[in-house]
């Protein structure tokens, strides 16, 4: 099988698509032209089978190191056993963080700009607490993901998700 041996997790909107963008040049790494795959995160696309992610995603991987780039998989709460459970405990990962007051700003923007937000700032931060039980409840984790600006932010609690599962020298 040739799944993935890399993951950049993220933190969304912290620049893993100017690297995604980097490192798909370089000659022994492979990255899929379809950046995020969403199988660790969306449990539609993980029911279908890791057969299904590597035909999808790692048919013609034949590099040495062999990427994933969904920033979601370090937000999301089953990620992290999924990808233990699928790919083992030696998954090196790298993170990226910024600043969380301008990557949930900046978060906030991409939604406004693709028309998922229509409050201003100050508004969509009041109500994302209610929002995000409300998406939860209504199993819609893609609003879920839209309108976490501040929750996408706490890197602390995703990264103790992780550490459940992998070794601190597996992250960079």
């Amino acid at each position: 099988m040739s799944l993935p041996n890399f993951m950049c997790l993220g933190a969304a909107k912290s620049g893993t698509t100017t690297l995604y963008d980097i490192l798909r040049q370089h000659s022994e790494i492979y990255i899929p032209s379809f950046k995020e795959p969403h199988f660790f995160d969306i449990p539609e696309n993980y029911n279908n089978g890791l057969d299904w992610y590597e035909k999808n995603y790692y048919k013609k991987a034949d590099k040495k190191i062999i990427a994933d780039f969904t920033p979601s998989y370090f937000f999301d709460e089953n990620a992290p056993k999924r990808i233990f459970e699928s790919l083992g405990k030696n998954m090196k990962f790298l993170v990226i963080f910024r600043n969380p007051v301008d990557r949930a700003y900046s978060h906030y923007l991409h939604s406004k700009r693709d028309d998922h937000e229509s409050e201003n700032f100050e508004k969509s931060l009041e109500l994302e607490v209610s929002r995000l039980e409300k998406y939860k409840n209504q199993s819609d984790y893609l609003s879920y993901l839209r309108h976490s600006y501040v929750h996408q932010g706490l890197y602390s609690q995703m990264l103790e998700r992780y550490l459940q599962y992998f070794n601190l020298d597996n992250f960079l």
